[in-house]
């Protein structure tokens, strides 16, 4: 934050909204490339998702609200004292692990810090995860039969909702004797070739039917209903299935061993990154715990 007193005074004219917006349109890196930017830690100052970005717009939000409510704020630094507080009723209200992080990691990214600088909040754990696991109320508004070739569709492809709603006719390549889907511009706006897996038949009839759409769209529209996360769950377990070696076979530098509620599971981390590559990640401790069993 400023030590420029004039400017903290301009500053003060804004409404706390406004402050939020500007200092996350100052660190709005989106089109841009998230690798090229990482630090020698890995790490990245700006904001690279479209996605991302307006979570984090809506918690910061969130938070200046709150301690205007409640302490009368009218500048960020005024709000940042009363960050611990906020996560803390977070935590007793028991908000989940996962959520009360990607608040912190909003609020450092506002105020430009670590989310060390803050309480420490639940650790995330996988045991603790709900999202495409388990039967969810809205299953009872979605048919897999009625809707079985776009089903089978994501699970051949495993590719993210907005994803599958940008794809056109044309962006299907066959290359030694396997077919791949082209997605333009995945998460941080990366761009990737997915590997098809399952019924490739079907994968292939969706997008010659995409030629007679008026904008060449495979899939003009998406059911809200339908888990597409979950799908790429299957995806990842199928990819994962067809090109694992024997783990036992495979040296120590070669394996990735899982801790905690996975203790015990091997897997094998040169197939883990194929899967990583293929649903547009880079981490494959994010493929181990959230889409493998």
């Amino acid at each position: 934050m400023s030590n420029n007193p004039k400017k903290e005074k301009r500053k003060n004219k804004l409404s706390l909204i406004a402050q939020v917006l500007a200092i996350l349109l100052g660190l709005d890196c989106r089109g841009q490339s998230r690798h090229d930017a990482k630090d020698d830690h890995g790490r990245v100052a700006g904001i690279y998702s479209s996605a991302t970005f307006d979570k984090y717009l809506r918690i910061c939000c969130l938070f200046v609200k709150w301690c205007k409510a409640k302490y009368k704020c009218k500048t960020l630094s005024e709000c940042r004292k009363y960050v611990d507080e906020w996560l803390a009723e977070l935590i007793a209200a028991n908000r989940s692990a996962h959520t009360i992080k990607l608040y912190a990691c909003a609020v450092a990214k506002l105020f430009q810090c670590s989310t060390k600088d803050f309480i420490k909040t639940p650790a995330r754990e996988r045991k603790n995860i709900t999202r495409s696991r388990g039967v969810k109320a809205r299953d009872a508004h979605f048919s897999e039969e009625n809707n079985s070739t776009i089903v089978n569709f994501c699970r051949s492809v495993g590719a993210r909702r907005h994803e599958i709603m940008a794809l056109r006719a044309g962006d299907l390549k066959y290359d030694k004797g396997n077919y791949y889907v082209k997605i333009k511009r995945g998460k941080g706006g990366k761009a990737r070739e997915v590997l098809v897996v399952g019924d490739v038949q079907n994968v292939i009839d969706c997008f010659e039917k995409a030629k007679s759409d008026p904008y060449g769209r495979v899939f003009p529209k998406i059911p809200n209903a339908m888990d597409v996360h979950g799908y790429r769950r299957e995806y990842a377990e199928t990819l994962y299935n067809m090109v694992a070696r024997d783990v036992s076979m495979l040296s120590k530098k070669e394996t990735y061993r899982c801790r905690k509620d996975k203790r015990g599971i091997v897997y094998d981390i040169e197939a883990m990154l194929t899967v990583s590559e293929n649903l547009g990640h880079n981490r494959i401790d994010v493929i181990a715990y959230n889409y493998l069993d």
